[in-house]
């Protein structure tokens, strides 16, 4: 699934963006972030100034806050630098999930059996039966095209596949799936 996911970030291009927030110090020490799916608080500044020793910053991923551990006083600008990405593994998990639902309705099978996501203890999540290379390419443009269905061309390192303006979601899927299902491999340029 973590190939997948990073194919699917390449294909819709969901890189790591930097970004920063400011926040007026009000009297209280704890400040929440507007993106939702934020990788890491890289650094904190007061009125512009790096932190000073003994003061500190915890940031907590389920509430999206940062506290920050330092005496400040009223009108005190408090920025906040971190990275996020639009979409969380969670999120892209739900698109793997609709990708394999398109294969099977459109009878896209690995020897006569529906690819399916089962959870392994430990909470891993795993696609069976196994996928090669060449089904992990098509999972991640179905995902793709759910995620950004007004995309004309979506493009791997190996493989680019272009659609015409007018051609909705569920045909682009399903041209995708048919294409792949007729030929042994592919490399190069798939024109629907």
């Amino acid at each position: 699934m973590t190939r997948i996911k990073t194919k699917i970030k390449s294909l819709i291009q969901d890189n790591a963006k930097l970004k920063n927030e400011l926040f007026e110090y009000s009297g209280y020490n704890i400040f929440t972030l507007t993106e939702p799916n934020i990788l890491e608080v890289i650094n904190v500044t007061i009125d512009g100034a790096e932190l000073e020793s003994g003061e500190s910053f915890d940031f907590d991923v389920d509430t999206n806050t940062v506290t920050v551990n330092a005496t400040l006083t009223s009108d005190q600008i408090v920025t906040i630098y971190y990275t996020y990405v639009c979409y969380s593994d969670t999120e892209l998990n739900d698109f793997i999930q609709s990708a394999l639902i398109h294969l099977s309705i459109n009878k896209y099978y690995k020897n006569s059996e529906a690819y399916r996501i089962e959870e392994l203890s430990g909470g891993d999540k795993v696609i069976y039966p196994k996928v090669n290379d060449k089904d992990e390419n098509l999972i991640a443009f179905i995902a793709s095209i759910l995620i950004k269905p007004n995309y004309e061309s979506y493009r791997l390192p190996t493989l680019s596949v272009t659609y015409p303006k007018t051609v909705c979601k569920d045909e682009k899927i399903t041209r995708l799936i048919n294409r792949f299902k007729s030929s042994v491999g592919i490399s190069g340029a798939i024109q629907l």
